[in-house]
């Protein structure tokens, strides 16, 4: 839920698993991911930065409460190497899995691609998103 107070063994525990997960792409020759993930009353809500990918050409799948994100980004065709002054972008493929600890429905899950940014909408499960309880007057 929004305002939540931090945990900080969920903190500690998510700087591992993205120090091992950058570790792991790097030695696989893939570049690391950079995401926002925040939580609404609702849903889950995943953004991550993919400049340079073609929206057809990413892979997003969510299976047991695991959301894997892949793909690639490819360097300019019409500039040739030898043209370059400063070269600083990277490309190559990405891939990069969350697990959460919140249920959602994968089958209502949504992905879309704007501005080089990549928003993934998970919906929580019912028991997740919680249910407000009316008080009736006796």
């Amino acid at each position: 839920m929004p305002g939540k107070k931090s945990n900080p063994m969920r903190e500690m525990r998510d700087s591992v698993e993205r120090f091992v997960q950058e570790g792991v792409a790097v030695l696989q020759g893939a570049e690391a991911l950079v995401v926002d993930i925040y939580e609404t009353d609702t849903a889950l809500v995943v953004k991550a930065n993919v400049v340079g990918a073609v929206a057809d050409e990413i892979d997003v799948t969510i299976k047991d409460d695991r959301l894997t994100i892949k793909g690639e980004t490819k360097p300019d065709a019409e500039v040739d190497d030898g043209a370059y002054l400063r070269r600083e972008r990277r490309f190559g493929k990405f891939e990069r899995s969350f697990l959460f600890s919140h249920g959602v429905v994968a089958e209502e899950a949504s992905a879309s691609y704007k501005g080089g940014v990549l928003t993934v909408v998970l919906p929580k499960t019912a028991a997740e998103r919680g249910q407000k309880i009316e008080i009736q007057e006796a």
